[in-house]
C-alpha cells in the first residue's frame, strides 16, 4: 500500500518490517493459536458510501468466523453500517487504516451492538482469549460512547466489561460499580483497544495504544461464551476498523497520514487533526507560532504558491538567533508503538525548500536557506545522541546534498550535491527492511540509495519526526504518510544471495 496524496498520486517515506500478524476486529485463543473471528469489513454485501445514507449495511462476510457474528438493533433509528467514505475528521474518520471500509455503530435508543458467539465456548482454564480492534470516537462522543465486554454463560455474567467514561476516562466494571482506570480515550483519532482474559481467572488486561492495566473481572471467573462491541449510550456513534492482525500475521496498516486539511489556518496542527495518528510537540520553549498550517502563496519567502494537493500544507520555521523558535513535529503512530525487528514500515512526504539564498549573518530580511531534518524514532531529536532511540535521522544540506546521522562519526553523506532541489515539491521515500537490517531512501523519484542507521535498532518505534535541523530554517511539507508493511517471506526452498 502506498500513500495516496490529495491529487491521487503517491509519495512515500517507508520503513519495512517482517512478522506474522493482521486487520479489523480480531478475536483469538492465544494459547491454542486459533483465530475465532477476523473481520476486516472489506467483503460485505453492501456498503454505505455517504454520511446521509440511513440504511443498514451489516458486516456479513468476515474472512474468518468460527461461530456467529451478528448485529443487534433495539430501535429502527439505530444503525450499523459498513462505510466506504472518508469523513470530515470530526464527525467521522477522515481515513481508514487498512483497505477502504470501516464499521459505524450508531445508537439512537436502547441496546445497539455487534455480537460474536463462538461455536464452542472457550472453557479451558488459563487459555488466553484476546480481542483487538481500532476505535474512533467523534468530537460529539457522549459519556459511555463505546463498550466492549466478554460474557460468561448468561448476559448478566460480565467476565470483562470496559467502557469510555467522561473527560477521556476509561472505566472497568468490578461487579458492583464502574471504577476508573489509569487509561484514557481520545476523540477524533484511531486508538487500538485490546482485551486479554485467561479463562477462569479473576482479572483481565485492558490495553489502549500499548498501555496496559490489569482489572478485576466484572463477575465470577468464567469461560468466554460471547463478545459484544457496543455503542454504550443513546446518541453515541462508534467507528471500528482493523488493527491489521488476523492471528497469523500483521498485514499492511496505515500508522500515520495527514494532508493538513483538518486544522485551523495559521495555527499548529491540532493534536488529533491528522487523518490517522496524532501530533506531539516538543519545543525548547513554548512558542507554537513557528509551526503553522498555511494555505496562501509563500513565494515571497521562496516557498510554494500552493499546497502540493488540496489547500493546506505545514510550514516549519526556525530563526537560529532565537532558540525559542526551535520546534519539532512528532507524527505519532495510531495504535501506539510498533516493533521494527519484525515488520517493514513505509513513510512518505513532500518537502519544499526555500529558494532564498543562505545568509549566515542576517537577522532580518530574507528567511534564507533551510536545513530540514527528519527521522523515524521513539523520541524527539533532543535524544538523537542516545543509542536505540532513532532508527534513521537525515538532513538536507545547503548544497542540496542529503546526509544521515550515525552515532560516533556524525553525519554521513547519503546523496551527493544537487540531489535535493529547492523551489519545488520533492517526494521522499524512506524504507526500513528488517530482513536486510537496511534502510533506503529515494529522493525526487530517483533510484533508492542505502541510508544511514543512527545506531542500534530501537526496540519499538512510535513516530516520524520533522525537526528544524542545524541552522536557519524555513521549509514546508505536505501529504505525510507512514505505513506498517508486511513483507511476504520467500517461497520454501528459495536461496537468497546477499552481496
Amino acid at each position: 500500500m502506498r500513500a495516496v496524496d490529495k491529487k491521487g498520486g503517491w509519495v512515500l517515506v517507508a520503513i519495512m518490517l517482517c512478522v506474522a500478524s493482521a486487520h479489523a476486529v480480531t478475536i483469538l485463543n492465544k494459547t491454542t493459536g486459533q483465530t475465532l473471528l477476523y473481520e476486516d469489513f472489506e467483503s460485505p454485501s453492501g456498503v454505505c458510501t455517504n454520511s446521509s445514507d440511513t440504511a443498514d449495511y451489516y458486516p456479513d462476510n468476515p474472512p474468518i468466523a468460527v461461530g456467529t457474528w451478528q448485529p443487534y438493533e433495539y430501535s429502527i433509528g439505530n444503525k450499523i453500517q459498513v462505510c466506504s467514505y472518508d469523513g470530515d475528521g470530526s464527525s467521522a474518520p477522515a481515513a481508514t487504516l487498512q483497505g477502504t471500509n470501516c464499521l459505524r455503530i450508531y445508537r439512537e435508543s436502547g441496546a445497539q451492538y455487534m455480537e460474536f458467539i463462538p461455536s464452542s465456548p472457550q472453557t479451558t482454564s488459563n487459555d488466553v482469549i484476546h480481542l483487538e480492534t481500532m476505535v474512533w470516537l467523534p468530537n460529539s462522543a457522549p459519556t459511555y460512547a463505546v463498550q466492549i465486554a466478554f460474557y460468561g454463560p448468561s448476559e448478566s455474567d460480565y467476565v470483562a466489561n470496559v467502557i469510555s467514561g467522561d473527560s477521556g476516562s476509561v472505566l472497568g466494571y468490578d461487579g458492583s460499580a464502574w471504577q476508573a482506570t489509569s487509561l484514557s480515550w481520545k476523540k477524533k483519532t484511531w486508538q487500538k483497544w485490546e482485551i486479554d482474559y485467561a479463562v477462569s481467572n479473576e482479572t483481565f488486561d485492558l490495553t489502549i495504544d500499548g498501555i496496559k492495566e490489569t482489572l478485576p473481572c466484572s463477575s465470577s471467573p468464567s469461560a468466554v461464551h460471547m463478545v459484544r462491541l457496543r455503542a454504550g449510550s443513546n446518541g453515541a456513534t462508534v467507528f471500528l476498523d482493523s488493527t491489521g492482525y488476523d492471528g497469523s500475521r500483521q498485514n499492511d496498516l496505515i500508522l500515520f497520514r495527514d494532508g493538513f486539511e483538518n486544522s485551523s489556518v495559521d495555527s499548529p496542527p491540532a493534536v488529533e487533526s491528522a487523518d490517522i495518528g496524532s501530533y506531539l510537540y516538543a519545543l525548547l520553549s513554548i512558542v507554537s507560532s513557528k509551526l503553522n498550517i498555511r494555505t496562501n502563496d509563500k513565494s515571497v519567502v521562496g516557498g510554494p504558491t500552493q499546497a502540493y494537493s488540496g489547500s493546506g500544507y505545514l510550514e516549519l520555521y526556525r530563526n537560529p538567533y532565537d532558540d525559542s523558535t526551535v520546534s519539532f513535529a512528532n507524527c505519532m503512530f495510531a495504535g501506539g508503538s510498533v516493533v521494527p525487528a519484525t515488520l517493514g514500515i513505509r513513510a512518505s512526504f513532500l518537502l519544499w525548500r526555500s529558494t532564498d539564498d543562505y545568509n549566515p549573518v542576517a537577522t532580518t530580511g530574507k528567511y534564507i536557506d533551510s536545513i530540514p531534518g527528519h527521522g523515524i524514532s521513539k523520541g524527539t531529536t533532543k535524544s538523537l545522541l542516545t543509542d536505540g532511540v532513532f532508527l534513521t535521522y537525515n538532513i538536507i544540506r545547503y548544497d542540496d546534498s542529503y546526509d544521515g546521522y550515525k552515532i560516533g562519526p556524525g553525519y554521513q553523506n547519503v546523496a551527493p550535491t544537487n540531489t535535493f532541489p529547492k523551489g519545488s515539491w520533492v517526494p521522499v521515500e524512506i524504507v526500513w527492511n528488517p530482513e536486510k537490517e537496511e534502510s533506503t531512501v529515494s529522493i525526487n523519484g530517483a533510484e533508492s540509495l542505502v541510508n544511514v542507521l543512527v545506531g542500534s535498532v530501537p526496540d519499538v518505534l512510535d513516530r516520524f519526526v520533522f525537526a528544524p535541523g542545524n541552522g536557519p530554517n524555513l521549509y514546508w511539507i505536505d501529504d505525510v504518510e507512514v505505513e506498517w508493511v508486511y513483507i511476504k517471506p520467500p517461497p520454501a526452498g528459495t536461496v537468497i544471495l546477499l552481496n
